[in-house]
């Protein structure tokens, strides 16, 4: 309808620039630092989406669907004049962090001119949580001051574990140097993901039951899942420093990570639904909403600026 305005939704979530922060100690094992050790973690801020809207009846508050029964376009309503009142409130969090040992081995080492592999073990967890809160109020005259409230949750937990193969390569020009730097871990991500939902219904005479399934998670695909499946994390990064002094340098960066083959919360949602499904339920065996499981590949890029003392 032209009329019909998306509030909510249809772009990504959790995309806004955010802080984060690295930390890297290292150090050799022999005095021509032909072999050594690196530990390092980096992590980003927690992320969150906020959306809230509210409606006496109008403007018109709905959440669309597929519907499964009919196989036509449909819509949840929310508040609708003479029918009902409502609000809706969504929230959405994102975490990451990223941890990794490694064992350093000069390859090349000349006045200007420095490359050096490193092989180790990595780590990386992701966390995704999406909530959906809806209150609706009855305004018709057979239900009228009935209220419900839905709940839908869709949580997922990812963690990598891996073997990671990287090399650097740094040149010196004056008290200039650049150095250019790559990884790539293999290995195992281990996904879980629950999703809850729920339906509380207060009558106008006080009387209240709760039962399972809100909107978007009903009977048809709440529950816990878990999967491990083949993973990679890949890592390139690129340094500038410039060295003052005996021991000290200052150093800007930029640094790109892909991490293949993840869940996030907002791929969980099957938005083609079986009304019949919808609480109380009539105990059918729809298959909608499905629980689709899946996956994506996460991205992070960020600047980095550093001063370093060496000893």
């Amino acid at each position: 309808m032209p009329t019909t305005e998306i509030l909510f939704g249809d772009t990504g979530l959790d995309g806004d620039a955010r802080s984060g922060g690295r930390f890297a100690v290292d150090g050799w094992f022999d005095p021509c630092r032909s072999f050594g050790f690196e530990l390092g973690y980096a992590f980003l801020g927690q992320e969150g989406s906020t959306y809230a809207a509210a409606s006496q009846g109008e403007p018109i508050l709905a959440r669309p669907f597929a519907n499964a029964d009919t196989g036509f376009q449909d819509a949840g309503l929310i508040a609708y004049p003479n029918v009902a009142e409502g609000n809706i409130t969504i929230g959405a969090d994102t975490t990451f962090g990223t941890a990794e040992a490694l064992l350093v081995k000069t390859l090349l080492a000349e006045c200007d001119r420095r490359v050096v592999i490193r092989l180790g073990y990595r780590y990386a967890e992701l966390e995704d949580d999406l909530t959906i809160s809806e209150v609706m109020v009855s305004r018709d005259t057979a239900t009228a001051g009935t209220r419900l409230d839905l709940l839908d949750r869709f949580e997922t937990k990812n963690s990598f574990n891996g073997a990671q193969f990287g090399m650097s390569a740094q040149r010196r020009m004056g008290c200039w140097s650049i150095e250019l730097r790559t990884g790539l871990a293999l290995g195992t991500t281990h996904s879980e993901v629950d999703i809850q939902g729920t339906t509380t219904t207060l009558t106008a005479t006080g009387a209240s039951s709760t039962a399972p399934g809100g909107f978007l998670a009903l009977p048809s695909n709440i529950g816990h899942y878990e999967d491990d499946s083949f993973g990679s994390l890949s890592e390139l990064g690129l340094k500038l420093t410039y060295t003052f002094g005996c021991h000290w340098r200052a150093s800007l960066g930029y640094s790109f990570l892909y991490w293949f083959h993840v869940a996030r919360a907002g791929d969980q949602i099957d938005t083609t639904l079986s009304a019949e499904e919808f609480p109380p339920g009539q105990d059918t065996t729809s298959l909608h909403p499905a629980f689709p499981s899946g996956t994506t590949g996460f991205w992070a890029q960020g600047l980095n600026a550093g001063v370093e003392y060496r000893f």
